[in-house]
């Protein structure tokens, strides 16, 4: 385990090292950025953060038109936010509400090399902070990654990113996990209207949960290989067929072993100018390796619209239903996590049935101010035999829905806030502890990128 964490850490690092030092000689030469001509306070703030950019370093300021693309470039960004929620571990009685912070703060260095290599390295850390009545954590995470492109011809483009993350669960006080994915990926441009992938994804996952009664570390790797197209049939069609194949493997619970193939068949349709329907359909099938000679197999579908109702006014609603693995690790990004509670499922089992609804609205009344609202449910269908724990089901019903708002302060900083309303229904003892719940969250932060 500890090898496999070294390994994963050296990887990264030496790209970032090589990276640096072979493209490091290129001039780091760029136009300051320019400034905001209107006046009042936001006039003056844009000039300030101007300036500031002018006395940095090249490599710090935006490039002009001209470098756009061949000139190294070192962004950083910032995030803070604190929020209250009315239950800090989502328990049946709610009674552990609790202030929560956040600061996270990192760089990213972005180096093309010519006209068809482009490198990037970055690392964020963040520190959060959970305080109140019953409840005490601290947590810090980090996220390292590194990424390189080539374009090999005019048609063809070769990819290789790694990223190794030290996070925390969404919606909990002090669960961590640590995550390392690779992936290597060709795209080729077969015509106008025809474009194909063929890529390799490795990942290996650790739960840093405490011991308890009940719980088995979830550690596992796994590998994906998968292959698609994208196929524009007509100027409002596009198909889009894909195949994948994965094998994971647990090192804590043989049950849960599989090896999987899943054929999915997209599609989107442009209605009118305003109005995109996607649609997708496919077959999965998923094969045990130990404690049970059971296969499952399924089809998998999905429906989705996005509406343009107007310039300042968007909308759109989907559903989805998939054989889902208990803990997808696909939301992870490095400023923390999008996803919801929603995403943390019972893992205890090795496969739950998800039926996914969701909705959602966009109002921008200008340049600077957003409104937004969401809704979103949770089906999740399970069988006692998928239990790997005990034999026994936990079928659950999980909402969250909530207003949110953005105030653009100037292109660099945003404020944001946000207020979720959640619930949880039906939750059984399947043997992991989790518990039927309702908690309300408000909360606000600020947002920079120079």
């Amino acid at each position: 385990m500890r090898d496999q964490k070294s390994h994963a850490m050296m990887l990264t690092v030496a790209f970032a090292v090589f990276a640096f030092v072979a493209f490091s000689p290129l001039g780091f030469s760029a136009d300051a950025a320019a400034t905001d001509s209107k006046g009042g306070f936001r006039s003056g703030f844009s000039n300030a953060i101007s300036d500031f950019q002018a006395k940095l370093p090249a490599i710090f300021r935006e490039p002009s038109p001209e470098d756009v693309g061949t000139k190294p470039r070192l962004k950083t960004h910032f995030g803070a936010t604190t929020s209250y929620t009315s239950d800090a571990d989502l328990t049946t009685k709610e009674t552990n509400p609790a202030w929560l912070a956040r600061v996270s703060g990192g760089l990213r260095l972005e180096m093309p090399v010519g006209d068809r290599l482009y490198t990037e390295v970055g690392y964020t850390a963040s520190f959060g902070t959970v305080q109140g009545r019953g409840v005490s954590a601290n947590t810090v995470s980090h996220d390292l990654s590194a990424l390189a492109r080539y374009k090999l011809t005019d048609a063809t483009q070769l990819g290789l990113k790694h990223n190794i993350q030290w996070s925390q669960i969404p919606n909990s006080t002090d669960e961590m996990f640590t995550l390392s994915t690779t992936t290597a990926e060709v795209t080729h441009k077969f015509s106008d209207v025809l474009t194909g992938r063929l890529s390799d994804t490795f990942q290996w996952f650790q739960d840093e949960l405490p011991t308890q009664p009940g719980f088995i570390n979830q550690e596992y790797v796994d590998n994906t290989l998968s292959t698609g197209v994208d196929y524009e049939m007509t100027e409002r069609i596009n198909l889009l067929p894909s195949f994948g194949w994965t094998i994971r493997n647990f090192s804590n619970i043989e049950g849960k072993d599989y090896d999987q193939y899943r054929f999915i068949l997209g599609s989107t349709y442009k209605l009118g100018p305003q109005t995109t329907l996607s649609a997708h359909g496919g077959y999965n099938y998923r094969r045990f390796s130990n404690g049970s000679d059971r296969g499952d197999h399924a089809f998998i579908y999905g429906v989705g619209v996005v509406n343009n109702i107007s310039q300042k006014l968007s909308w759109n609603a989907n559903y989805d239903y998939n054989i889902q693995d208990t803990f997808d690790t696909n939301f992870v990004n490095v400023e923390g996590s999008e996803a919801t509670n929603l995403d943390n499922l019972d893992r205890n089992f090795r496969l739950i049935r998800t039926h996914r609804i969701g909705t959602g609205a966009t109002y921008h009344l200008n340049e600077r101010n957003t409104f937004s609202l969401f809704a979103a449910a949770l089906f999740a269908r399970t069988d006692a035999e998928d239990n790997v724990i005990r034999l026994t089901e936990n079928d659950e019903t999980s909402i969250e829905m909530g207003p949110g708002y953005s105030f653009r302060i100037n292109k660099y900083i945003s404020f944001d806030l946000k207020y979720i309303f959640g619930r949880r229904f039906t939750a059984e003892d399947s043997g992991s502890g989790r518990t039927s719940y309702t908690f309300h969250k408000i909360g606000g932060g600020i947002t920079a990128s120079i």
